[in-house]
């Protein structure tokens, strides 16, 4: 640079300058909404609001507590809900700051505590409990039902309580693993919920290393850690569904990392020993790691060995169930019930709707994130039993690409819980299509004003 040029750039025009270039930077940070949380007069006025929805959660969580304990209150119980659900969804908005987020992230472990403690399980506890209590018995549940004579000397209370008594397990390997090792330290309600709770940590934890921080992104971790389906269906009633979640995300959380993505087939084929479904993900798994990770799938298969007696013992449960069983199922429904196919028939039309569809999200969608949730969800919308605990295989991607169809699926799913209660007298309760109605009419209508503001954006773009 000539030396007239630096004389130039030292005088007191430039300072002058320099400081009104800064003044205009300052005034267009304070008004960037990412910024503002960090002004006092925002915060106070932040405070407030978050406390409030701090108390509407808690409230809302009292309320579905009693309900539980009270299951002839179905409407109370889906006012809680819904309330959680409201409180979700504002502290989602509100948390922007690191200090607002980490007070809701005690919240969500706080209710995780009180529901873990004061919800009552649910009667699939009982099958898990007792499927693990026989093996320390060297009974194999995979071809030993409750009913068998084979259980006469082990037959107690909890043998009473096992739900479908002349069936074998519906539950993977890896699952009966989990239900051993429980056992083994102790054989009540509570541990088996512990360990369940243990995975939702788990999947807590590794959305909060995945999600950004800058920008306030984190918070949308919320949506999975105030979620009322994971904490009513998880902490509170203990189902499965948690496990194959985290170990789903755990897959996904590997195959985006250059250092471990060579093992995340492995969780992946965990979560498939947990809960088959997870089998959705192979595809986009693959085409993140290759060939290696092809061969991380292998990894965990030697765990059937310890249950297999032949080759078609894991197949065989699954297969009964689809074709036997029939509940919530959206497109099963539209095909079978309202179309007049045969059951046969429409799982294999299921099925090949399925496939082309994985094909056309691996195609379509750029992320494992976004991929995961939409094969996942679309998954659920094709089985023939949709209970509104699948949906948590979904919740932790929802936490990585919030989708508001699927937020509002999370909330209308809620009312089917008590379909097969005979002490709700409500007739509502017990109409399985106006339940239907009411569940997936908002979703589908969403869905599509999603997919059309796609369409319209892409249309857009030069």
């Amino acid at each position: 640079m000539p030396r007239r040029d630096r004389e130039t750039l030292t005088t007191p025009r430039l300072d002058r300058l320099q400081t009104e270039i800064g003044s205009r930077c300052n005034a267009a940070h304070s008004c960037h909404p990412d910024a503002i949380s960090a002004d006092g007069w925002y915060n106070g006025l932040m405070k407030p609001g978050q406390i409030l929805c701090h108390l509407i959660f808690l409230l809302s969580t009292s309320t579905v507590l009693f309900a539980i304990q009270t299951p002839v209150l179905p409407w109370i119980f889906i006012l809680g809900a819904a309330g959680m659900f409201l409180g979700m969804l504002l502290l989602t908005a509100l948390c922007r700051d690191r200090s607002s987020f980490l007070a809701a992230i005690f919240l969500a472990l706080l209710v995780r505590l009180l529901f873990l403690l004061l919800s009552p399980a649910s009667t699939d506890i009982d099958r898990y409990i007792w499927e693990g209590a026989i093996q320390h018995h060297g009974l194999n549940p995979f071809l030993i039902a409750p009913n068998d004579l084979a259980t006469l000397p082990f037959r107690d209370e909890l043998w009473e309580r096992a739900s479908f008594g002349d069936s074998t397990t519906i539950y993977c390997p890896l699952a009966q693993l989990l239900f051993l090792l429980t056992t083994s330290i102790n054989d009540q309600p509570l541990a088996m919920k512990v360990m369940i709770s243990l995975f939702d940590l788990a999947a807590l934890a590794i959305l909060l290393r995945l999600s950004p921080q800058r920008q306030g992104l984190q918070r949308f971790i919320l949506l999975y850690a105030l979620n009322p389906l994971v904490l009513i269906f998880g902490s509170g009633l203990g189902h499965l569904d948690p496990v194959a979640a985290t170990l789903m995300l755990a897959a996904v959380a590997c195959s985006e990392n250059a250092r471990w993505k060579n093992i995340a087939g492995a969780f992946l084929t965990s979560a498939i020993l947990t809960k088959a479904y997870a089998a959705i993900l192979i595809p986009f798994i693959l085409k993140r790691t290759g060939w290696k990770g092809a061969i991380s799938l292998l990894v965990p298969l030697p765990l059937l060995l310890l249950y297999a007696s032949d080759s078609t013992t894991f197949l065989e449960k699954p297969l009964t169930f689809a074709r036997e069983y029939a509940f919530n199922g959206l497109l099963y429904t539209i095909l079978h019930d309202l179309g007049g196919f045969s059951g046969d028939a429409t799982l294999i039309i299921l099925a090949t709707i399925l496939v082309l569809s994985v094909i056309l999200i691996l195609v379509a969608v750029p992320t494992v994130r976004q991929a995961s949730l939409h094969a996942t969800g679309f998954m659920l919308l094709c089985l023939p039993t949709m209970h509104p605990w699948y949906l948590l295989l979904t919740t932790p991607f929802i936490a990585l690409t919030p989708s508001k169809s699927w937020l509002i699926l999370h909330l209308s799913v809620i009312p089917l819980v008590f379909f097969f209660n005979p002490g709700i007298s409500p007739a509502f309760f017990h109409d399985r299509y106006l339940l239907m109605a009411v569940e997936f009419v908002p979703f589908l209508a969403v869905a599509s004003w999603e997919m059309m503001s796609r369409g319209r954006s892409v249309l857009s773009e030069p």
